[in-house]
């Protein structure tokens, strides 16, 4: 198996979580998807771009450079969701965002990112960066949610989120 084999199989499982949590209404199982949306989408999209996409940006400096910008976008969004009230109308007006969001992504990837890819990479390394790939994303899906964010994206959530722990007369 290759790298290409294993980012589609993530994307398509992707893909799937997106149109059931679209299709879902606010409650437990809601809250469920939302959480595998979340944890599945940080955890690729990080390996992704260590394993592959820092290697390419040498040698397809653009397709790269706009990938990234449709991650990070792509983790904008899950940041909205993650503080959103499950019951909030735009709730799944926001994840039909996302959802065409990635699917846009992942078409000119799987396309034109992936054939600068293979242009530069033999078979025999797109094997080893699967490998690669695969270590990295379970281990950072064995971390917490909010530290994958990162630093200043967590604090952006905690700030977002805060008062709903702040004790009642609290006024910091």
């Amino acid at each position: 198996m290759d790298i290409y084999e294993i980012l589609h199989t993530d994307h398509v499982n992707a893909l799937g979580l997106l149109a059931k949590l679209h299709a879902s209404h606010p409650g437990a199982a809601r809250k469920e998807l939302l959480t595998s949306v979340i944890d599945q989408l940080t955890a690729h999209t990080l390996a992704e771009e260590e394993i592959l996409y820092d290697r390419l940006l040498d040698r397809a400096r653009e397709l790269t450079l706009e990938a990234k910008e449709e991650h990070f976008l792509v983790t904008r969004l899950l940041e909205e969701l993650a503080t959103m009230r499950l019951e909030d109308e735009r709730f799944t007006a926001k994840v039909k965002v996302l959802s065409d969001v990635l699917e846009h992504h992942v078409r000119v990837e799987e396309a034109d990112l992936w054939a600068a890819a293979k242009a530069s990479f033999d078979p025999i390394i797109a094997q080893n960066f699967a490998g690669e790939f695969i270590v990295l994303r379970d281990k950072l899906s064995k971390r917490p949610i909010l530290m994958r964010l990162g630093e200043t994206r967590l604090k952006k959530v905690v700030d977002a989120v805060g008062h709903v722990f702040q004790p009642a007369g609290d006024q910091r």
